[in-house]
């Protein structure tokens, strides 16, 4: 499909069943860096469970996307399935082998339904570790992604509460160790395509600390586009995936370019989310 550069501040989305392609342009900043931009992609809540293969669940909708992309996984990972947890709060780890041949590279693990032991945690980071792909927000907040020859920080923080007091120092130290910052967001609240009162203090300090992309999630549903110069706001992503316990099923993937001056441009790429047994499209 054709590509519609967009003018306004602010652009809410509507289903994605309505969508072929949207593109989202910013204009570069002057005197743009001298590194080629990065090319990478964001997506939304990804929970696998006790599902078969990943790739066969979300393999279509990501197709002829770049291998460079951020998810939110929702859940812990398991050895085995636990009786006593319900089947939306964990993923096999048996389960995650299959990431990195859709490009995903970055999972934030800082949500409601991650391990709050440090068993949990160790079992989570080192079990996405073992795939190849980086965990943001467990015992350290920040994972790098490295694009070509641009350094990406990615931070994922779990909103379930005021807004860390420490959260511009951590973003500024992240912002301070690359060339480039996207900081994530999850949110626990009652799904609504307006940001919580946190999210939206949180992504200002965001930012105030040079994050070029602020990404929340949580919510299972589309959120607007916020355009501030060279930084994007993404309000609400949708799911990208989930195993068991929605029907949601409207959701996108935002494709981006940025540089160490910020975004360059940017793709809306709405999908259908994999729900149970029905794959992505």
């Amino acid at each position: 499909g054709g590509r519609m550069a967009l003018t306004g501040s602010e652009f809410a989305l509507a289903p994605a069943a309505l969508f072929a392609a949207l593109c989202v342009g910013v204009a570069a900043c002057q005197g743009a860096a001298d590194r080629a931009p990065a090319e990478l992609w964001i997506g939304g809540d990804l929970h696998l469970g006790e599902r078969g293969d990943a790739v066969t669940m979300l393999g279509a909708a990501l197709q002829g996307l770049p291998p460079h992309g951020i998810v939110n996984l929702e859940g812990r990972v398991v050895t085995s399935a636990p009786a006593d947890r319900s089947p939306d709060s964990y993923n096999l780890a048996s389960q995650l082998t299959g990431l990195p041949a859709l490009g995903i590279q970055v999972a934030g693990i800082a949500n409601d339904t991650a391990a709050t032991d440090d068993q949990g945690r160790q079992l989570t980071e080192s079990s996405l570790r073992a795939v190849q792909v980086a965990p943001a927000g467990g015992a350290v907040p920040m994972a790098i992604m490295k694009v070509g020859r641009v350094r990406v920080a990615v931070t994922a923080h779990y909103l379930d509460g005021p807004v860390p007091d420490n959260l511009a120092e951590q973003l500024r130290s992240a912002k301070a160790a690359a060339d480039v910052l996207i900081a994530t967001f999850h949110t626990d609240a009652i799904p609504s395509y307006t940001p919580t009162r946190d999210a939206r203090v949180a992504a200002g300090i965001a930012l105030e600390q040079g994050a070029a992309v602020v990404a929340v999630s949580g919510s299972q549903l589309l959120g607007s586009i916020e355009r501030r110069g060279s930084q994007l706001v993404l309000w609400g992503l949708g799911n990208l995936g989930v195993a068991c316990c929605s029907q949601r099923r409207d959701s996108m993937v935002v494709r981006i370019q940025v540089n160490g001056q910020g975004v360059v441009d940017a793709w809306v790429v709405p999908i259908f989310a994999a729900v149970g047994d029905k794959p992505a499209e």
